[in-house]
């Protein structure tokens, strides 16, 4: 995965160097992610392939400038990268930013880049904002001034300490998450490693732990920026030399076991799973190494998202002239309501689509495509059968678009489409309703005229026989919903000049049950269908499943043929065969609702469980009684090192996979990558494998690079971009 990533990042590139955060209509530069690229691309490549990208950032710099502050070019939609008085980028927060790359990158960039300047803008600029406080002592540190000393301090009269940990309160607002205060502590956590170790080391110690208690159970936080910042500063926290040897003893009702780490299985997370809820959970850690241990309890709730930063109104229009190929409507309209006379950050409108139907491609692109439209992009995820909209800002003004929808697969019971819109950069902040497209019609006439045009079209050249004596073709959905009644529609054709007796089945597993209807149970009979077929003959078996689970569902289908003499079949046995057909199909089932979870860490070392420095504690796990029935998965997890918990799985460490545009996504992940490459814990034993990747990766990322040499995040479109990246 890593090995494709730099080289997508650069299709986002502008002609003059710099980078775009949008970019299906668009492109415009942003400055703020030109510096973002800087530090992955000096880092995975060379200074002289991101020089004409140097330039074009220090050209930022004014000579004009008495301030020294870089000026900002192109949107930012994060509201915490904006002057919170104006509402316009904040130049030292953007100055900030150019000085972090400058100094990650190695490279101390080109001569006419003055960091000097850039500190006298950071240091002269007076707020009480942990947040600009942070990065600016994480700016002034990077570059190894002396002025971070007096910003930590100002940082750390506002911090809340307790025996534990030490963090950062900051007002209530509608996100209801920690997503700003982990953004701190990983900034202020960053200053004092690069500079400041000896002199605040115990504090270090109670951030990361209180970084670590943050974490979801995909290794992630909340959104993509406080993501790559948090993990970066837990790579670079643990300096101790590696110890391989760590074990770590869990103890639960009907659940115990010993995960033990060492070198060969150093960068693997091992689980237990807990079978039972409710039940009390505690372990032990011991070796000479450390642990990150978290236990989580992830369920699902009917429940609606809730959020009154939104309004959002769905509709599903049914064609009342029903056919099956006869396109329906889906129209949605939402605003930001908390909103008077400014933009909302960039949001994005997710919508599942009713089980069955899929999206009329056109219509999509049509939406994105006006100059006046507040939708600058749009992606359809055939997997999981959702359309995802952006929006380059929504106002108190209720704004709208619609599309048509195609029934493909007839579901006789299928679960309401959702429609999600939430904040990028705050994804908890979302407000979600329901919506459905229903009708007593079938499709199957058209759908079976459709599959007869397709199996018995010539192929170019005249007609062609098959080689095989027998073909079959499954039908079947993707994707569906837990308790939707799945049609499974298998077809068979004999290529024999003779009578065949065919038999199919369908085998039974805990994942599912056949039924004959909507209103039976499961039966053994359910899943078997026996025909005598005539020579050249062709039959369609339609088989009826339901989902008992929430995951990847496997579906075996086996058909077996056997010769008749004569045109009856009479007498013929199913259980024997001259020809057998063996097919496992895959359908990925959702639950219906939407997934929550709870978790609990802990990062705890051998050494100080031994001399009593640290304490464990049991944790109480059991399922909220909000939560669907069935829904409920608990288990432990542990890693030996925080690398591990990335290389679990780099592309969803969001809980909800939300927050993941194309190009943020790519370069997120690619920054973690060249952040395991600086941390020395793990240099030694991995530099030049991933230093590889890294490298492989920076062709990738030049997919987003724009003809000016900027970076987009979408997509190249025209000659525009952004400085924010």
């Amino acid at each position: 995965m890593p090995q494709t990533r730099y080289k997508r990042q650069l299709e986002y590139r502008l002609e003059d160097n710099s980078y775009t955060t949008l970019g299906s209509r668009n492109r415009s530069v942003s400055s703020w992610m030109t510096a973002y690229i800087l530090t992955l691309g000096t880092i995975s490549t060379n200074f002289s392939v991101m020089r004409e990208t140097w330039s074009w950032q220090a050209d930022l710099q004014r000579e004009e400038s008495a301030d020294g502050c870089f000026d900002s070019v192109g949107k930012v939609y994060d509201d915490r990268l904006k002057n919170t008085i104006s509402g316009k980028e904040s130049r030292v927060l953007l100055t900030a930013y150019k000085m972090i790359s400058v100094c990650i990158s190695g490279w101390g960039g080109p001569p006419h880049l003055d960091p000097f300047r850039a500190r006298d803008c950071l240091v002269q600029h007076s707020s009480k904002d942990p947040f600009i406080l942070a990065i600016k002592a994480y700016a002034i540190s990077c570059v190894q001034l002396p002025e971070a000393k007096m910003v930590l301090k100002e940082l750390f009269l506002q911090a809340v300490e307790t025996e534990k940990y030490i963090y950062w309160d900051l007002p209530d607002d509608v996100t209801g998450s920690n997503i700003e205060e982990i953004r701190i502590v990983s900034y202020a956590a960053l200053a004092i490693m690069r500079r400041h170790y000896s002199t605040y080391k115990n504090e270090l110690n109670k951030m990361a732990r209180w970084l670590v208690e943050q974490m979801n159970s995909h290794g992630g936080f909340y959104s993509v920026f406080d993501t790559m910042m948090a993990m970066r500063s837990l790579l670079f926290f643990d300096t101790r030399p590696i110890d391989h040897d760590v074990s770590v003893a869990v103890m639960a009702t009907n659940a115990n076991g010993t995960l033990h780490f060492d070198k060969e299985n150093r960068f693997k997370v091992q689980r237990v799973d807990f079978p039972a809820l409710p039940t009390n959970v505690s372990f032990t850690v011991a070796g000479g190494g450390c642990a990150i241990v978290q236990t989580a309890v992830q369920y699902t709730v009917r429940e609606h998202y809730q959020s009154n930063a939104f309004s959002l109104s769905v509709t599903g229009q049914w064609n009342p002239s029903f056919v099956c190929n006869r396109p329906h409507h889906i129209s949605v309209c939402v605003a930001s309501t908390h909103l008077s006379n400014r933009t909302s950050n960039l949001v994005a409108v997710e919508i599942t689509l009713v089980s069955g139907f899929v999206p009329q491609e056109k219509d999509l692109e049509e939406i994105v495509r006006p100059s006046m439209s507040v939708f600058t992009q749009f992606r359809y995820e055939n997997m999981t059968n959702k359309v995802i909209f952006y929006a380059d800002g929504l106002t108190a003004k209720e704004t709208c678009l619609g599309f048509k929808v195609l029934r493909v697969i007839d579901f006789e019971i299928a679960k309401p489409g959702v429609v999600v819109v939430y904040d990028y950069y705050h994804p908890e902040v979302a407000l979600s309703k329901s919506y459905t497209l229903s009708s007593t019609g079938k499709c199957s006439s058209v759908q079976e005229a459709l599959n007869t045009y397709r199996n018995n079209a010539p192929s170019e050249g005249g007609e062609h026989t098959p080689a095989d004596p027998f073909s079959v073709r499954t039908d079947v959905p993707s994707h569906a919903k837990k308790g939707e009644l799945l049609p499974f529609r298998i077809t068979t054709e004999s290529h024999l000049d003779r009578t065949v007796y065919v038999t199919i089945m369908l085998d039974n597993t805990t994942q599912y049950e056949i039924v004959e209807d909507a209103s039976q149970t499961a039966t053994k009979e359910a899943g078997e269908r026996s025909t005598c077929l005539k020579a050249r003959g062709t039959t369609t078996s339609v088989f009826k499943i339901r989902p008992l689970v929430a995951e990847v569902v496997n579906v075996t289908v086996g058909v077996s043929v056997q010769q008749q003499s004569s045109l009856s079949c009479e007498g013929a046995d199913p259980y024997e065969s001259e020809y057998i057909y063996v097919s496992l199909l895959n359908v990925t089932v959702e639950s219906e609702g939407f997934t929550r979870e709870k978790t609990w860490a802990k990062y705890a070392c051998g050494p100080d469980i031994r001399s009593g420095q640290d304490t464990l504690q049991d944790w109480r796990v059991e399922a909220p009684p909000e939560a669907v029935q069935g829904s409920v998965k608990a288990w432990l997890s542990a890693a030996s090192n925080f690398m591990a918990v990335i290389e679990q799985n780099t592309d969803p460490l969001l809980l909800h996979n939300r927050g993941d545009i194309e190009g943020l996504k790519t370069a997120a992940n690619q920054y973690l990558y060249i952040n395991f490459i600086g941390s020395m814990r793990y240099r030694n034993e991995s530099y030049e494998a991933v230093l590889s990747n890294v490298k492989e990766g920076n062709r990738r990322q030049l997919q987003y690079r724009l003809e000016d040499d900027s970076y987009a995040v979408f997509g190249k479109c025209n000659k525009e971009s952004p400085s924010w990246r």
